[in-house]
């Protein structure tokens, strides 16, 4: 394949970005990946459905920042999680979305969250042989933006992130022993970041633009029927940690875009949208506009990683 002076520019600029300092670590210091056979899911029975979520556990900025454990995790998401990209960011076989895996890994003492993405991506390199070339592309994207009336957001004492809420079943738990307020919101400790849903109605703690960024991208990308999250670029400038609220039903728009539910069974109380739900709870909104993204094509995998 043939590459043009435009992606020969961005492919060397995604490699000095992803240079790590030097003497920096880029190696796990030890690391176990292994094939695992796909769960069989039962919708009516839930320890089924949570057996089979992929989990990532651990890494700088967790409560385990030296040792990850994941399982049921495809190809595809851990080059999302090594590359910073989105599935549609990326052109590969359909079996990267299909066959779950195992890593089991210890991260150096002090690693950076940069430094642990690089360690990622060599795993990527020697395990599965991935090679990749860097392109550009078009994409629909939305900037979060200040709204008119200001930011609607209470400054948090939360300082740093801690805590590990990536596992989808203590979530669930502390949702369910979480006390609600008299909106039926649930209540959360102020002294650690934190999210929690309940009664359509989800409570943050500490959280960051960032991490409020991340949570929209994945809001939003249900809403709108998109095939992966969406795009979302920070533009309000806001910084530090914050609480807030959001009154939003996120059930209520998975329905919404899935084929097999009659649109007739599908009731709720609280049909706003996420738009409306950020501009009016938040202060802050969500502006569409097109933008060029990078795009990962890949030149060559390998489905079976090779021995620990």
């Amino acid at each position: 394949m043939r590459i043009s002076c435009l992606t020969a520019i961005v492919a060397a600029a995604a490699g000095l970005a992803q240079t790590p300092a030097p003497g920096a670590a880029t190696e796990f210091e030890v690391a176990s990946v292994r094939p695992q056979k796909p769960v069989s899911l039962d919708p009516f029975r839930p320890e089924s459905v949570v057996a089979g979520l992929p989990l990532m556990r651990g890494g700088p900025g967790t409560a385990t920042p030296g040792r990850i454990r994941y399982s049921n995790v495809t190809l595809m998401g851990l080059i999302v999680k090594a590359y910073e990209v989105y599935s549609d960011q990326v052109q590969g076989p359909g079996w990267l979305t299909e066959d779950p895996y195992a890593i089991d890994a210890i991260v150096p003492p002090g690693a950076t969250l940069e430094q642990f993405r690089q360690m990622l991506r060599n795993l990527l390199v020697k395990r599965f042989k991935l090679a990749v070339q860097w392109e550009e592309k078009d994409f629909k994207v939305y900037r979060l933006l200040i709204a008119s009336d200001g930011p609607k957001l209470q400054e948090s004492a939360v300082v740093e992130p801690g805590g590990d809420n990536e596992d989808p079943l203590m979530a669930r738990v502390g949702a369910m022993k979480a006390p609600l307020d008299s909106r039926g919101c649930p209540v959360l400790p102020p002294t650690s970041r934190n999210a929690i849903g309940r009664n359509n109605c989800m409570t943050f703690v500490g959280f960051s633009i960032p991490d409020l960024v991340w949570r929209l991208e994945m809001l939003v990308g249900t809403e709108t029927g998109a095939h992966s999250s969406a795009h979302i670029i920070d533009a309000t400038g806001l910084t530090g940690r914050f609480d807030f609220k959001l009154d939003y039903d996120h059930g209520y728009h998975v329905m919404m875009n899935m084929p097999s539910v009659p649109p007739n069974i599908i009731r709720s109380s609280n049909t706003i949208s996420i738009f409306k739900a950020v501009e009016e709870q938040l202060g802050l909104r969500l502006e569409p506009v097109t933008s060029k993204l990078k795009v990962m094509v890949i030149q060559h995998v390998e489905r079976t990683p090779t021995e620990n």
